[in-house]
């Protein structure tokens, strides 16, 4: 007997449907205590965003301030975006570049 075939990530803002990388991400935030205040896929977006600048040689220093003064949020909560971003999304800082 052949299982299911396993379901495919979308672009949909459904939990559910993200991928299993994006999925950790979304509950990295929530175990940091970030609370959304936008759509998972637009905060995937941002999150990628933040990739592009870390890939572009932006020091972590200055994406951490720049996420930190782009919300009302503690410092140690853009620090946990960042770090879920690194983490889940951004491939090439897997090994701390």
């Amino acid at each position: 007997m052949l299982a299911a075939p396993a379901a495919a990530c979308t672009d949909s803002d459904d939990v559910n449907t993200l991928c299993v990388n994006e999925q950790a991400f979304v509950h990295d935030l929530a175990a940091a205590g970030i609370t959304p205040t936008q759509t998972p896929r637009i905060m995937l977006n941002q999150a990628n965003g933040l990739c592009g600048l870390l890939a572009n040689g932006v020091p972590r220093t200055v994406v951490v301030q720049k996420v930190y003064g782009s919300a009302a949020m503690h410092l140690n909560q853009a620090e946990a975006i960042v770090t879920a971003a690194q983490k889940h999304l951004c491939a090439f800082t897997l090994n701390g570049g």
